[in-house]
């Protein structure tokens, strides 16, 4: 996104190093979505335009491109690599370019997430967050942040990581739910920022995906729902204008096609153009 939230990140370390004691036999725990099938590794490509502009603050036109790579298993845990770059541009003022390259560990248990997240705007200097969190299942998140400055933060409790946060999704769009609220954490912001969400989930999709990409034969015989992601501040009231919505389209094996993200005052499209999939990880041993 053009805020240090999107959908992944590609960031200055080629991967993220596994933790030995994730890589071997450690599966989720969550009941809710044990008999979930794993979710798939996968390289894609999104290329951003406006759709939508209103206010005369609004930018006027804008495009972009996401590179996104998810690696890892539900044995192993996940590492997701994004590389987003967009270009707005306002009726007065000079073009806005915000470059965003980030890189997160999930753990397979969903306990542990590391995260390093770097973002640019017209050249100047990076903003730069680092660091991990962990929970358990009843004690707050604790962060613990090595940039911009070494701190440590206690969160709050029932807090969900990225790809827990999105089984969760499937879980419920699988069971035929329409919604499902949740607190996440992902890193980003300063790193000491849980956001509250709501999910809200359609009927699978019957009609055939846009765009050439998503004519894979990888992709053809999926379900896919459609899920809008509304973003608040955690303590933000029921009837509060939210942050930021992502629309995808969610494929059963959890990747997303067909991204709209709405800022209020407008919204940027994603077309997936390039996509491939990775081999599928053998069967986890336990």
């Amino acid at each position: 996104m053009v805020s240090k939230r999107m959908i992944g990140a590609l960031l200055l370390c080629a991967a993220l190093p596994l933790p030995a004691s994730t890589r071997a036999m450690e599966v989720r725990q969550d009941p809710t979505t044990a008999r979930l099938p794993p979710l798939s590794a996968y390289e894609a490509v999104y290329d951003v335009s406006l759709i939508h502009t209103k206010g005369a603050g609004a930018p006027t036109s804008g495009r972009g491109r996401i590179a996104f790579e998810l690696s890892g298993s539900d044995c192993e845990g996940y590492v997701e690599k994004i590389y987003q770059i967009t270009e707005l541009r306002a009726s007065e003022g000079p073009t806005r370019v915000s470059a965003l390259r980030t890189a997160i560990f999930e753990a397979a248990d969903g306990r542990n997430l590391r995260f390093d997240i770097e973002s640019k705007t017209n050249g100047e200097p990076a903003e730069n967050v680092r660091g991990e969190a962990t929970k358990g299942s009843e004690a707050p998140l604790l962060v613990k942040l090595v940039k911009p400055q070494p701190r440590q933060a206690k969160l709050a409790t029932d807090v969900l990581f990225p790809y827990e946060h999105l089984r969760r999704i499937l879980a419920s769009a699988q069971e035929g739910a329409s919604s499902l609220q949740a607190k996440v954490y992902d890193g980003s912001d300063d790193g000491a920022k849980i956001l509250q969400t709501t999910t809200t989930i359609g009927k699978p999709l019957s009609v055939a995906a846009v765009g050439k990409a998503a004519q894979v034969e990888a992709l053809k015989n999926l379900r896919r729902w459609p899920v809008s992601v509304a973003y608040f501040e955690a303590d933000t009231q029921e009837d509060q204008t939210p942050l930021y919505v992502l629309s995808i389209e969610l494929y059963e094996n959890g990747v997303s096609g067909a991204l709209k993200l709405d800022y209020g005052d407008y919204a940027l499209a994603g077309e997936m153009t390039e996509f491939k999939l990775a081999p599928a990880v053998s069967t986890c041993m336990y």
